[in-house]
């Protein structure tokens, strides 16, 4: 057995060109695991569990674009604006600047942005001789994870996380002195999830799509360079990813069985495998909208370039099915002590993918 730990602090870093001058954002990282294996029964029965676990947390500085004091106001230097108040609340949405003024009505924004990351990952392996030519494997593995960081200004945060399973079983059955059939069985299971959230409380009247519960995205499609600031910065977005949240989970059933066999200078393996993959996967395409602005006037002006808000039928459903097949016969030829031949043949193949319930279009002819 073993314990062990792997630890690192942020006091030895240094400095970031964009960190603070009055020192580094914290930063703090744990791996710490245990492994434990031995004998359940005498030349029989074996085991091996091991744990392992990762915990950090990260900040860095980062750097947003936003709308400076001035132009707040409608103050900017093309000339003054009245600033629509359906845009003041999404405009309130942009923290305060606190870096240079950019021209143009733009100034920095540096901001710490917490990354924290964890994740868990679990083993074991149990082994066991059936009778004297029989021989037992299983093998599991758990991993799981969890990160998020912000999502263009410190306002919003992305949040994703991932499980992922796999499970061995495997036979061997000695045939003869000569011959060795090996058959195993695997499931693979992993899923992930990408979704967005608000760090500051969202009035329900600025989602785009009251029933989606969630703000959609504002965007800005050109470069800011028109306001005779010479500013070639681009406004940071806001809002959440239009195509978000999402959903993905994969199921893989896997078969094998394998016949190797020696007859004097020839090792001989034939054998197949077979896979049935389900991919399932859910987003929103557009579903919270997403408004785009082709300057900093157009959107405090509320004059947006365009505007994509797709209905509930544009959700993406794909839940996809398919088989692959994989036949082969190999032969290690020992010709001589300074010649070997490796000749085989494979074939494999996969069926044709399929969508459950048929279901593959978001467009209503409507």
């Amino acid at each position: 057995g073993s314990v062990y730990e792997f630890a690192r602090k942020g006091a030895m870093d240094a400095r970031n060109y964009f960190d603070p001058t009055t020192g580094v954002p914290p930063f703090s990282r744990n791996q710490f695991g245990v492994s434990l294996g031995g004998p359940i029964k005498k030349d029989r029965s074996f085991f091996f569990i091991n744990y392992e676990g990762f915990r950090q947390s990260l900040t860095t500085t980062s750097v947003a674009i936003v709308p400076d004091a001035n132009a707040r106001n409608g103050i900017l230097p093309s000339g003054n604006v009245t600033v629509s108040p359906a845009v003041i609340p999404f405009l309130n949405l942009y923290p305060a600047a606190n870096g240079p003024d950019l021209g143009g009505g733009l100034a920095q924004l540096n901001y710490a942005n917490s990354q924290p990351a964890n994740q868990n990952y679990v083993s074991g392996k149990f082994d066991q001789q059936l009778s004297v030519n029989d021989h037992l494997m299983i093998r599991y593995t758990y991993t799981g994870a969890n990160t998020s960081q912000a999502f263009s200004v410190p306002t919003f945060i992305s949040d994703n996380t991932s499980r992922n399973q796999y499970l061995t079983l495997q036979e061997t059955h000695t045939l003869s002195s000569y011959t060795i059939n090996s058959a195993s069985f695997g499931f693979n299971r992993s899923r992930s999830d990408l979704g967005y959230k608000a760090t500051v409380p969202i009035d329900n009247s600025m989602f785009f799509v009251p029933d989606r519960g969630i703000m959609g995205g504002i965007t800005f499609g050109a470069l800011i360079s028109q306001f005779g600031g010479g500013s070639n910065a681009q406004v940071s977005s806001i809002g959440t990813d239009g195509t978000g949240p999402i959903e993905s989970a994969s199921n893989i059933y896997q078969f094998e069985d394998m016949v190797t066999h020696i007859a004097g200078k020839h090792t001989l393996k034939f054998g197949g495998q077979f896979r049935r993959y389900q991919d399932n996967k859910q987003f929103v395409l557009d579903g919270a909208g997403n408004y785009t602005f082709n300057t900093l006037q157009n959107f405090l002006t509320a004059n947006p370039a365009n505007v994509v808000i797709c209905p509930s039928y544009c959700d993406q459903i794909h839940d996809w099915r398919t088989s692959w097949f994989g036949f082969y016969a190999n032969d290690n030829w020992r010709v001589n002590d300074k010649l070997t031949l490796t000749l085989g043949l494979r074939y494999e193949f996969n069926t044709m993918p399929t969508i459950v319930g048929g279901h593959y279009a978001n467009l209503d002819p409507i």
